[in-house]
């Protein structure tokens, strides 16, 4: 036996000795079919033997005789198959003798390597690894969209324009018509948002309006009644300021040029008519006056047992937040700020409201609705990246912070010091509902209405530890 490789799967084989070259094999791997000759040709060379070594006194064989009657004629391919083996009958006295012959030189054969695939083009490499990448983020965008409901590259808005129905529907981007705010001023750029930082629940704040709707140096409008606001007699504060609580309602013609700013986008928000915020107002109006009737403010303990009027305020703070737009919104804003500029003077007012503010963060009424009423005073403004931070202590509470972020310099509406009064709406899920908004937070305050308080100290419940 000889042992060859095979020129296809090139694993080593066994070879008879007596195969001619014109013979068909095939190779017991891999099934190939091919000549013998292929086999021989592969064949290392014969050893040459140079000394035989000690002689016995044995039979010998004389081995190069043997491989005379089986190596093929040089000339020709034919098997001499006439000698059919070496006789065994030897002569015992005569020593084993090897034949010294020359080293053949062998053909060394190199197994041909068959390229599983043809040689590849650069460029097509480098178009299908760009391509790749391309569909996996597309690929990402829109599980983001259609399996989170997130959008943190603000991509929506731009393919609805060309593809709408890609986006789902909580992504679709809101008519530029139903952004538009209410009750600000003239100027459509202002944008101010909030955070609420330090309370049980975290609820940010980002306060939608400007903070009050007048100049700082006009003087507060006199009021004779004893309704929202203070005074003596029957008829309240908006009574006298153009029928706002009873009498003729404002008119178109009081506001003859109206330009309503942009707004927060929020979907799926509620709208409320200038009607609803009339009816809101005359119901806090009323339940105030209750409230001066009973002569029992002094203390925080009398809202726990009086929770309804502060449910009246968070009724008019979703109102004024999600009010449509109407000419009637300006004066209807203004003669609400002012009236809570007065209120807000009382010290009865300052501790219904704190304690009832307190009680809605920390556990959520679903009788009060969306709604919220707050008070703060301003303790610094300063700029974060595009917009400003302004930091409202909570009554009560000086090391607990209100963070309001707004996209105008805050110090054209109010100054460090002074208190204000928020009405705002919270809105759960805001990465959903609002269209942009990145924060991690999932509860918010859109603020409809922000009314300075012109004070000259901080409120009574700052003063204590």
């Amino acid at each position: 036996m000889w042992f060859a490789q095979c020129p296809h799967c090139n694993e080593a084989i066994r070879t008879p000795v007596t195969l001619a070259p014109t013979s068909q094999v095939q190779c017991p791997l891999c099934g190939e079919a091919f000549t013998g000759a292929v086999l021989l040709d592969s064949l290392p060379p014969e050893v040459v033997v140079i000394d035989s070594g000690a002689e016995e006194n044995t039979g010998y064989i004389d081995i190069a005789a043997v491989r005379s009657q089986h190596a093929p004629a040089p000339d020709s391919f034919a098997v001499d198959t006439s000698a059919d083996s070496v006789s065994s009958q030897t002569s015992a006295s005569e020593p084993f003798q090897f034949e010294e012959v020359a080293a053949p030189i062998g053909e060394h054969y190199r197994p041909t390597v068959y390229s599983s695939s043809s040689p590849r083009n650069g460029k097509n490499e480098l178009f299908k690894i760009v391509a790749g990448g391309v569909a996996g983020l597309v690929l990402a965008v829109l599980i983001l969209w259609w399996g989170f409901e997130r959008d943190p590259f603000t991509l929506a808005p731009k393919v609805a324009q060309y593809a709408p129905w890609l986006i789902p529907p909580e992504l679709q981007p809101i008519p530029t018509e139903a952004t538009t705010s209410h009750g600000q001023s003239s100027d459509p750029s202002e944008m101010p948002q909030a955070a609420l930082k330090g309370f049980a629940d975290s609820i940010p704040t980002i306060p939608r309006d400007s903070p009050f709707g007048r100049p700082d140096n006009e003087p507060n409008p006199q009021f004779a009644g004893r309704g929202l606001g203070g005074g003596g007699g029957a008829r309240g504060p908006f009574r006298d300021a153009g029928g706002f609580g009873g009498g003729a309602r404002p008119s178109e013609d009081s506001t003859p040029e109206f330009s309503p700013p942009q707004r927060v986008p929020v979907r799926q928000a509620p709208s409320f008519t200038v009607d609803d915020v009339l009816t809101a107002f005359a119901t806090v109006e009323r339940m105030w006056l209750e409230l001066q009737e009973l002569e029992r403010l002094d203390s925080p303990e009398t809202v726990t047992r009086n929770p309804d009027f502060y449910h009246a305020l968070c009724r008019l703070a979703e109102c004024v937040t999600y009010i449509d737009n109407d000419p009637r919104t300006v004066q209807i804003r203004d003669q609400i700020a002012t009236a809570l500029e007065a209120c807000a003077q009382q010290q009865h007012f300052r501790l219904l409201v704190d304690e009832a503010t307190r009680q809605r963060l920390s556990s959520r009424d679903s009788a009060t609705g969306d709604g919220l009423c707050l008070r703060g005073h301003i303790q610094d403004i300063h700029p974060h990246g595009n917009l400003f931070v302004t930091r409202i202590a909570l009554p009560g509470r000086p090391s607990r912070f209100l963070s309001v972020l707004s996209a105008v310099d805050p110090h054209n509406s109010y100054v460090v010091g002074s208190d204000v009064v928020l009405l705002g709406s919270i809105i759960d899920r805001p990465s959903r509902r609002i269209q942009g908004y990145r924060g991690r937070f999932n509860r918010i305050v859109i603020g409809g209405l922000v009314t300075q308080i012109a004070t000259e100290l901080p409120p009574e419940p700052l003063d204590t530890p």
